[in-house]
C-alpha cells in the first residue's frame, strides 16, 4: 500500500495537474536507491537525477508555506503545475465624478488552499483490481467553490467503478465535488484493472474557484422640492420666486438641474393660465448630498393679466420631481370718453364732460387728463382745480388714483364762435405706461335771422300833410345775411316824395340792395309820403335776401280832412 498527499496553494479558479503514481511491472527487481552520504558531494552530471534510467523529472518546489510532503510519497511524481487564471483582489468600481469623494471598499481573498491524498496498492498483478482513495482536503480557512477533479485512466487499465460515480467520457473521470468548506475534505474510491504489464501513470487533476464576499451597500436619492412665490403681482412686474430643493432619500443625488415644465394652456377648472418664464431656467445645481437642501430664486416678468402658472421640474438622472406656483397678475386700466352736443350753431354755448374709467382690477395711479379745445370753441366755465392754458387753448386735470371700477368726471362748457366741426383731442395717461385717447367733434352751423320795424309820425295827419317812415332791420342771427332787398308799397291816396337815398316807380320805393348784412349788425332806411285823401292809408314793407324767404310789415297811418 502507498499514500501520496499533495498540499495545493493556488488563487482564485487555480486548476492543479497532478500526475500521483507509476507501477512498474517488475517492481521489487529494481535495485534500492542509496542516499547520497556526503551532501556536499555532487552526483556527476551524467548521474544527474534527471537523465538517470528509470527516473522521472524532479518534483517542482512547493512553496515554502506548505506543509511537508509525508515521507510514505515516492519520487516517482511527474509534475505538479499551478495554474493561475484570475486574481481574487477584485476592486470596486470608481467614480466617475471626482465631487463629492465616494468611499471604495476593497474585498480581498486569502490564497486558497486545497490538499489531496491519495491512498492505494504500491503494485499489482495484471487482471486484480487496484482500490485507490483520494481525499480532497480544504486546507484554508475559506471555502472553496466549483471543487472539480477530474481522473485519467492510462489505455493500459480499466476502470470499474468509483464512489461517488463520476461522468466518464472515454477515459476520462470526472467527479463534481461542488463546494468544499473550510478545513472540509471529501474522498473518492476508485477501482481499476490493469491490463498490460508495466508502469501506470494515474492521472489526477482538480480544478477549484475561490469567492470572495464584496458587500455593496445600495442607496437611493429622493428628491423633493418646494416651490414658492407671491399670490398675486401687478402688471409689469418681476415676481421673484424661491425654490428650495431636497434629498430626502439615503443616496447622493447627481447633476441635479432644475428645467421648464411646459403646461397646458387651460386648467381642469376651464380657466387659462399664462405660462411665466423663468429667466434663470435650465439651472444646474450639480451634486446634492442625503439631506442637503439647496435654495435658488427664480424670477419672471407678469406680462400678462389674470392667472398665470410657473412649474419647474427638478431632474437628476431618471429621478424627476415636480412643482409649480399660481399667481394671479392684477393690471389697472383706463378708458377716456368725451361727451357734448354734437351740433352747435355760432355764438351758441354747450356743455362738454370727460370721463375716465378704471375697468382693471387694481388701481389706476397718477392720471392726467389734456384736451385740446379747437379755435372754433371758446371756453366759457370749468371745474375746479382745471388748469386752463389760454396760449395753447387746452384743458389739463390731475388725479391721483382711480379705483378699480371708478369713474372720474371732469366738465367744461365753450361757445361756438366758428362754423364747421370743432374737434376736441383728449389724452389721458397713468402710471405703468396706460395711455388712452379719444375724440369729440361739434359741428357748428351759421344761420342769418333778420328782423325788421317800421314806425311812422305820429298822427293822424291832415290830407296834404306828409309822413315819415322809418324801416329798421337787425341780423340777430349767427351768420351773415348777403343780398338784403328792402321794398315799400304804398295804397292809392299816399304818395312818396322822391329822394337820392332810395328809388321810387310808381307807388313804389325801393332801396338799394345791401350786400352784407353781418351778424349782430343793424341797418335804418327812411323814406317820406303825402296823404292826398282821408282816412288810414296801410302802407307794405318787403325784405328777402339769400338765406331768408321774402318777409312783409304793414304799417297803417291816419289822415284827416278840416
Amino acid at each position: 500500500m502507498q499514500t501520496k498527499s499533495y498540499a495545493l496553494a493556488s488563487n482564485s479558479g487555480a486548476q492543479v495537474l497532478l500526475v500521483p503514481s507509476s507501477w512498474p511491472a517488475a517492481l521489487t527487481n529494481r535495485p534500492a536507491e542509496k542516499p547520497n552520504r556526503n551532501p556536499e558531494k555532487k552526483a556527476p552530471a551524467a548521474l544527474a537525477p534527471a537523465q538517470q534510467p528509470g527516473r522521472l523529472s524532479p518534483r517542482p518546489t512547493a512553496p515554502a508555506n506548505l506543509p511537508a510532503r509525508p515521507q510514505a510519497v515516492p519520487d516517482r511524481i511527474r509534475s505538479l503545475k499551478i495554474l493561475s487564471e484570475t486574481s481574487s483582489h477584485l476592486p470596486m468600481p470608481r467614480s466617475k465624478t471626482p465631487t463629492p469623494e465616494l468611499n471604495n471598499q476593497h474585498a480581498i481573498s486569502a490564497m486558497p488552499m486545497l490538499g489531496i491524498e491519495s491512498v492505494g496498492p504500491a503494485e499489482i498483478n495484471v487482471g486484480k483490481t487496484a482500490a485507490f482513495t483520494i481525499t480532497i482536503k480544504n486546507l484554508s480557512d475559506t471555502g472553496l467553490q466549483g471543487v472539480v477533479v477530474q481522473v485519467t485512466v492510462p489505455a493500459t487499465a480499466e476502470f470499474r467503478s468509483a464512489e461517488p460515480s463520476p461522468e466518464v467520457v472515454h477515459n476520462q473521470l470526472k467527479f463534481v465535488i461542488g463546494a468544499l468548506a473550510a478545513k472540509g475534505e471529501r474522498h473518492i474510491k476508485l477501482n481499476i484493472v490493469p491490463r498490460k504489464p508495466g508502469g501506470i501513470d494515474l492521472v489526477t487533476q482538480a480544478t477549484f474557484s475561490a469567492s470572495v464576499q464584496s458587500p455593496l451597500q445600495v442607496r437611493q436619492p429622493q428628491l423633493s422640492v418646494k416651490f414658492f412665490g407671491p399670490s398675486e403681482s401687478l402688471y409689469g412686474e418681476v415676481v421673484t420666486f424661491r425654490a428650495v430643493i431636497t434629498n430626502a432619500g439615503d443616496g447622493p443625488a447627481e447633476d441635479v438641474t432644475v428645467n421648464h415644465l411646459l403646461p397646458k394652456n387651460v386648467t381642469d377648472t376651464g380657466i387659462r393660465q399664462v405660462q411665466a418664464v423663468l429667466k434663470e431656467l435650465p439651472a444646474k445645481i450639480g451634486w446634492l448630498m442625503p439631506g442637503q437642501s439647496e435654495e435658488i430664486n427664480l424670477t419672471a416678468v407678469a406680462d400678462h393679466a389674470g392667472l398665470m402658472r410657473a412649474e419647474i421640474a427638478v431632474v437628476a438622472g431618471e429621478l424627476e420631481t415636480k412643482s409649480s406656483a399660481e399667481f394671479r397678475v392684477r393690471r389697472p386700466m383706463i378708458e377716456v370718453k368725451a361727451d357734448g352736443p354734437d351740433v352747435r350753431y355760432v355764438q351758441r354755448s354747450g356743455s362738454y364732460s370727460i370721463m375716465v374709467m378704471n375697468p382693471g382690477d387694481a388701481a389706476a395711479e397718477n392720471i392726467t387728463v389734456e384736451a385740446t379745445v379747437p379755435a372754433g370753441l371758446q371756453i366759457t366755465a370749468a371745474d375746479q382745480n382745471t388748469n386752463y392754458d389760454k396760449n395753447l387753448s387746452t384743458l389739463s386735470w390731475s388725479l391721483a388714483k382711480i379705483e378699480p371700477g371708478s369713474t372720474a368726471v371732469f366738465k367744461f362748457q365753450a361757445m361756438a364762435i366758428e362754423e364747421g366741426d370743432q374737434v376736441q383731442q383728449v389724452v389721458a395717461t397713468a402710471d405703468r405706461g396706460l395711455v388712452v385717447g379719444t375724440t369729440h367733434a361739434t359741428r357748428v352751423f351759421g344761420k342769418p335771422h333778420i328782423v325788421m320795424t317800421v314806425t311812422d309820425s305820429d298822427g293822424p295827419i291832415e290830407v296834404g300833410g306828409s309822413v315819415d317812415y322809418e324801416v329798421q332791420i337787425t341780423n340777430r342771427g349767427t351768420k351773415s345775411a348777403q343780398k338784403v332787398i328792402v321794398k315799400a308799397i304804398l295804397p292809392h291816396g299816399l304818395e312818396p316824395t322822391k329822394s337820392h337815398q332810395y328809388g321810387v316807380q310808381g307807388n313804389t320805393v325801393t332801396f338799394s340792395t345791401m350786400d352784407e348784412l353781418a351778424a349782430g349788425e343793424s341797418c335804418v332806411l327812411r323814406f317820406q309820403a303825402v296823404g292826398h285823401k282821408a282816412g288810414d292809408h296801410v302802407v307794405r314793407v318787403t325784405l328777402e335776401s339769400d338765406a331768408t324767404a321774402r318777409e312783409a310789415i304793414e304799417k297803417s297811418t291816419s289822415f284827416y280832412s278840416n
